[in-house]
């Protein structure tokens, strides 16, 4: 009678996966992976037993050669890490989306110094978590069009002091002004510096 697997998932695993393991494996001759490293030519019966006795799994890893390859593991744990790799991987991935996706914050061109304190300090928030972010000011006439872009040189001059960042001034959409804050790929970790790297993003001054 075969001998059939120690292991809950390889128990559950349905026929016709890729993976063969243990009496899945058809063919009469292996060279099997020791958990010491070290490998042998052994008989199928052989290799079996020697799993049970060992209670680990014979997972053929190397199909395609003559022998086989085969190798002594705990195939549920092999899934496992196999499955938190994806997921870790899976997890970056969205995270590097995440961090490509500006958070937008809103200015008002007449914004309370405390408001904006505190604007700021959400951007340096999200500046040292590796965030975009996208700072928009809407105005209304030429007045307040002056006190946006004023509003955006004092915003990029003072995270400029504390954070190796980039900027770059979006296109004007009818009464908004705009600029992009981007942590420079070359920052420290938490992206603060004592340079000033970042240039003005328009050509009036600052405000005081």
């Amino acid at each position: 009678m075969e001998w059939r697997s120690i292991s809950k998932f390889a128990r559950k695993q349905p026929p016709g996966e890729d993976v063969r393991i243990n009496d899945r494996i058809f063919a009469p001759e292996l060279r099997v992976v020791l958990p010491d490293g070290t490998h042998k030519i052994m008989r199928r019966v052989e290799a079996l037993k020697l799993a049970r006795f060992e209670q680990l799994d014979l997972v053929e890893v190397v199909p395609d050669v003559a022998p086989p390859v085969a190798k002594l593991m705990d195939f549920a744990k092999h899934v496992h890490a196999q499955r938190l790799g994806e997921k870790q991987i899976e997890k970056k991935i969205r995270l590097r989306a995440k961090l490509d996706s500006p958070k937008e914050l809103r200015l008002s061109p007449k914004i309370a110094d405390h408001d904006l304190e505190q604007k700021i300090q959400r951007m340096r928030d999200f500046l040292q978590k590796g965030q975009k972010v996208s700072v928009v000011v809407r105005f209304k006439g030429a007045a307040e069009e002056r006190m946006a872009e004023e509003a955006l040189n004092f915003v990029v001059a003072t995270v400029s002091t504390e954070f190796k960042v980039t900027s770059e001034t979006l296109p004007s959409t009818g009464r908004t002004k705009s600029v992009l804050l981007s942590p420079s790929p070359t920052a420290d970790v938490g992206g603060r510096t004592t340079e000033q790297p970042v240039k003005q993003p328009v050509g009036t001054t600052a405000v005081q």
